[in-house]
């Protein structure tokens, strides 16, 4: 497991000197998984600085880096931009990093590849070293669910995501057209889709919820039976998705 921490600080350096930038972020579920393979690599004393301080800084190759520590605890008040390596991440630690404004790439080295499937999904995420070009997303599958996606989003607080009654109604609405218009969707790939436009993660996952409930034909709770979506609705969004 040593090598591919080595590879992820290399990365990291690498990529905050090619940004330019003067910091980067370490990230980890707690101040524990610092111990072992991380002290390992890092050394007893800059692990310890990183443990008092929530930041350390490297001199390397006539560049000084300051890396400041992220966790599912702790937050940076650091106003600068730049990459992030998160190691052995659990689902909490991976959506925070999806909500940080201020990391700029991610390289995730996780303890089982399982942890981070979801993660992969929504960010189309690739192996350490493919080129460029193969990290362009992809389109999204269908289209019609792509504009139907884009009709919630203009149409909610962003800031809140579907916590307001009526925000969580138009959610409900949304999905409930698209299954009653027997269009199919996967809900993984709509958190993606939201959490890439503007969403916070735990935002998206709520509406990813909504949208599985709905899709398996689960009851959903709903606080105004009146339809908020205008009765072509599914017309218009096949209507936009030609036109995308």
């Amino acid at each position: 497991m040593e090598e591919p921490i080595k590879q992820g600080f290399v990365w990291l350096w690498e990529t905050a000197v090619r940004e330019n930038t003067l910091r980067a972020y370490l990230a980890v579920p707690t101040l524990q998984n610092l111990d072992g393979v991380v002290a390992d690599c890092l050394g007893n004393e800059l692990v310890k600085e990183l443990e008092r301080d929530k930041r350390m800084s490297v001199s390397h190759g006539g560049a000084r880096l300051t890396f400041d520590l992220l966790t599912e605890r702790i937050d940076t008040s650091s106003r600068y931009q730049g990459p992030a390596l998160v190691m052995y991440p659990t689902a909490r630690l991976l959506e925070k990093m999806d909500d940080h404004d201020k990391v700029t790439d991610v390289l995730v080295v996780p303890w089982i590849m399982a942890d981070i499937e979801e993660w992969i999904q929504i960010w189309h995420a690739q192996e350490l070293g493919m080129e460029d070009e193969q990290l362009r997303e992809p389109e999204f599958s269908d289209p019609v669910v792509e504009a139907a996606l884009k009709t919630l989003t203009i149409g909610v607080n962003l800031s809140t995501g579907i916590a307001h009654p009526s925000d969580r109604d138009l959610a409900v609405w949304v999905f409930l057209r698209l299954n009653l218009a027997r269009i199919l969707y996967n809900p993984v790939e709509i958190k993606g889709w939201l959490v890439r436009h503007g969403w916070r993660s735990r935002h998206a996952d709520a509406v990813k919820e909504v949208a599985a409930k709905i899709q398996s034909g689960k009851r959903v709770r709903i606080n105004h039976r009146r339809d908020m979506l205008v009765d072509n609705i599914v017309e218009k969004w096949r209507e936009s998705a030609l036109k995308s």
